[in-house]
Order: C-alpha cells, then structure tokens, then sequence
C-alpha cells in the first residue's frame, strides 16, 4: 500500500480506536459519576420530604390539640365523664353497649337521638373548624374517657368507640399518646384519610380522645408538588408493606411497588439503590418517615378492615421513595458521549483526509528519491535529483546528487584500478608460470649433479645400471636439452685445416680464459 492511503488508513483506524476508547472511558466515568450523583441527591430528597411529612403530621397533631384544648369542651368531657362515672362498670358498659345498638338502628340522621350528639354545642363547634381548614378535615369527633360518644360532626358508623384499636392507642393505658390511623379507604368520606387522635387531658389524667379524619393525601400533594423542581423522577408515598398511598395519577392504595424494594423497606433501611423491576433499571430514593415508626409519644397503625374502612394499616411504616428510570436519567450523559464521538469521528476523518493529501505531497518526493536510487542500484551514477524544496528532502536531493557525483568520480578510478589489477594479475600469473617452468627445470638439472663416471678417451658416460652412454644421449635424457653438432675452432685447426684457413677471419675470438 502506497504512503498517503497507509498514512490516512493509519489514522482513521487508530481514531476509531481512540474513540472506541475514549467513548468507553468517559462513558463509564461519567455514568458512575451521575448515578453517584443521582443516588446521593435522591436519598437526600427522599430524606427531606420524609422529614417535611414528618412536620405535616406534627403541624395536623397541633391543630387538633389545639381543638381538643378549648373549655367547650373541657366542659363537654367533665359533663360526660360524671354522667357515666356514676353508674357502675357494669352498667355503664350495657348503657354504652345499648345506646351503641340504638345508634346503629337510626339510620335517620336527622333523628333526635342523632341529633343529640351532632347537633350540640361542641359538634357546632367543631364543625367551624372544618368550614377554617376547607377540604382538610373529614369527620371530627369527640369522645369521653369511656369511649362512648360526646359530639360529631357528622353521624358515625358506631356510638361506642372504646374498643377501636385507634381509641385504644392513643389511650394508651392511661398514659396518652398521639395516634395516626392509618385506615385506608374510608366508606364514611368515599376516599382515604388519615385520622389523627389525641388524648384530652384534666387534671385527673386521660378526660377524653378527639379523632381528625384528616385529607392529608391534599396536604402531601401540595408538599410533593414543592419538591417537583428538585425530583427528577416520580415521588411516591409508600406504606413499608408495599401498597402506594400516594402517587401522582394512582389511586391510593390501588397499587404495590416491586418485591424487591418491599424487602428493602421491611429492614428499614434509608437511601438508595438501583433496582431491576420487570425487564427495566430503576434508582430509587427511600427513607422512611420517623413519626409512622411508633417513636416515643406518637403511634401508628391500623387494622386491616373494620365496619367503616378498608385496606387499613397493619403495623406499617410510611416510606417517600423517589423513583427514577435510568433510561432517562443517563440519557444526557448517553447524548454527550455521542455528540463527543461524532465529533471526535468527524476530526478524524478530517485527519486522515489531510493526511492523505499531505501524505501524497510528502510521498511524491519519497518516489522520486526512491526512482533515483534504484537507478543508482543498477549502476547508474550519472542520476541527478532536482527538487525545488528548501525542506529535510531538499537537503537530501542535493546530498543524493552529490552522493552520486562522488560514486561517479569513484567508480571511475575504481574501474581504472581494476584494470591495472587485472593488468597486475595476469603478470603475476605469467610470472607464476615461469617460476614454475623455471622449477621444474632445476629439478631437472637437479637430476645432473653429482659424480658423474665419464670415458676419459670417448667421452661417454656409464649409467646407474652400468651401461655406457654417448654423453649428449644421457643429457638428453636427463635434462630438457637438445644437441645439435658443430665444431669447435680447435678441432676444426686439428682435423681441417684447409678450411680453418679460410674461415679463421670469421671464426669468433676466444675469450680469455682465467
């Protein structure tokens, strides 16, 4: 692959794995910093609005003390309390029992005998304090230390109260205490109260109980929709049992929250925590509310069902849970990161778009300079590079151009010294054979030397077998010689001596011998 589509392809691959990274790190870094976030704000928000219901019911716990607490009806209790006080136990039991049954016998309510009692001085009055508090209060009723009935403000299902699980709680053996009774539905109001019950009190202890059927659901509406700005998701009113008391769009009691987030409730544990509830994750908020866990002075509950309610309390503490759906929680921290991606994607094509067209400019003189070495590599000294760059590659064309001018320059002297070399060699091997012909000639005349036994009158030469030789036949065997035969000047004087004479002025001088 070319430079420029390698340098780009580069590029582009190693940004797709920048991104890949970089998305997954900051991805997870931020999603574990938003959850983080998300589960502190949403237990302190849960913890908030606990706290704010917690002074709700404390506030609604004052009024009716302050309703309670009035000489009408101090007066009413003391009346009642001496009227009952002076028949025997048993007696003022069957008079309560009695007029119990004759008062859920009238179903007039506009009978005397109902009358009597919502219709007196202290019904009237109490009936004033639901006209100040418009749509809070339901039923409000008052009842002597016996539990039998002393005004209303409207007719109730029974006469006797003594026996309620309510009455009996805020009773409390004697020692009094506030009660919030949590009934559920109730049939008397077609919808759900909280009904909150305070002991009156005498000098002599316990005189009375007042019950507020309170439409406390209003009251936590108003409360939660001042929270809307903080919550991010949905906020939820939760018996600890499961059963939603109060959720924007459900009706009371209609509906229960996840198995999962009822066990976390049953352990009373206050915070939050991410819950997987039917296929989606969810991070909820919860803490419990302090006044519905029977703290010192208050206590709450209910029966499941009694003749004037249903879906009551059964031993149930109040929960405020802020429920968000992690979808749309980590949606922001999701469009970041792929606004980050497609804007670390778009650099990175720009990248490896520029790359390609600078790898391009910067490969045209890479070719160039590679087209030129590759001719050098073939022995051709005479390529020249011109390139206008005043770069690192045209320092490098003009130290190529040198390069080659110098291996021109070199290769010349080279090629002249090689031929002297090849002049010197082949002399040397001409030399060589001479001084091996010149071996073999001493070991030739080597084979001359020594005693040699020679005819002193014929001259001939005896052999290492013993025969006589003529002396030029034994050279010419021994030694590379050949004979040829003359005659000396001597014997020439000696034996012809007519033609000495005409051949003396020619013959050459003998040398002198020493």
């Amino acid at each position: 692959m070319k430079f420029a589509p390698k340098l780009s392809l580069t590029i582009f691959l190693t940004g797709i794995m920048g991104i890949l990274v970089i998305a997954s790190i900051t991805y997870h870094y931020n999603r574990t910093t938003v959850i983080e976030l998300n589960k502190h704000q949403t237990a302190v928000l849960s913890r908030t609005i606990a706290n704010d219901i917690d002074q709700l019911l404390i506030e609604k716990t004052k009024t009716a003390l302050m309703l309670a607490n009035t000489p009408l009806i101090s007066e009413a209790l003391r009346q009642s309390n001496e009227h009952y006080a002076q028949l025997p136990a048993a007696d003022r039991q069957n008079t309560i029992k009695f007029l119990n049954m004759k008062w859920m016998d009238t179903k007039d309510k506009n009978a005397p005998f109902i009358r009597e009692y919502t219709d007196n001085g202290v019904a009237r009055y109490l009936r004033e304090q639901q006209g100040v508090f418009d749509k809070e209060y339901g039923e409000i009723f008052l009842t002597n230390k016996f539990g039998a009935l002393v005004a209303s403000t409207s007719r109730l299902s029974t006469f006797a109260q003594g026996h309620k699980y309510w009455w009996l709680g805020a009773y409390s053996k004697g020692a009094g205490k506030v009660f919030f009774d949590d009934r559920g539905y109730d049939d008397s109001v077609a919808g759900y109260v909280l009904g909150v019950v305070v002991p009156v009190r005498d000098e002599h202890g316990i005189a009375g109980i007042l019950k507020c059927n309170v439409n406390v659901l209003g009251a936590i509406d108003t409360l939660l929709a001042n929270h809307n700005d903080e919550a991010e998701g949905e906020l939820l009113l939760v018996r600890s049992g499961g059963l939603i008391v109060f959720g924007e769009g459900t009706e009371p009691l209609s509906k229960q929250v996840a198995p999962a987030l009822q066990e976390t409730m049953s352990r009373h544990d206050n915070g939050a925590s991410i819950f997987d509830i039917d296929g989606k994750q969810w991070m909820i908020g919860f803490s419990e509310i302090s006044i519905t866990t029977n703290r010192e002075g208050y206590g709450f509950g209910g029966s499941a069902q009694s003749v004037d309610h249903k879906k009551g309390n059964t031993g149930e503490s109040w929960y405020i849970l802020d429920v968000l759906d992690m979808n749309t929680l980590l949606q922001p921290t999701i469009a970041t990161t792929e606004m980050m991606v497609l804007f670390i994607a778009f650099i990175t094509v720009l990248l490896a778009l520029v790359a390609f067209f600078l790898g391009k400019g910067f490969a045209r003189p890479v070719t160039i300079l590679s087209d030129h070495f590759e001719s050098v590599a073939q022995g051709d000294f005479t390529s020249r590079i011109h390139l206008p760059h005043k770069d690192e590659f045209g320092f490098l064309a003009e130290r190529f151009n040198f390069m080659t001018q110098e291996l021109s320059r070199t290769t010349t002297s080279i090629t002249r010294l090689e031929n002297e070399i090849a002049s010197r060699k082949k002399t040397e091997a001409e030399n060589e054979q001479l001084i091996q012909e010149l071996q073999e000639t001493i070991a030739q005349v080597k084979t001359l030397r020594g005693m040699l036994p020679i005819c002193s009158h014929c001259k001939k030469i005896r052999d290492d077998q013993g025969y006589w030789n003529r002396i030029e036949s034994y050279i010419a065997e021994h030694a590379d010689v050949e004979f040829s035969h003359g005659i000396c000047p001597d014997c020439l004087q000696k034996y012809y001596p007519d033609i000495y004479e005409k051949m003396k002025d020619d013959l050459p001088d003998e040398p002198t011998r020493t």
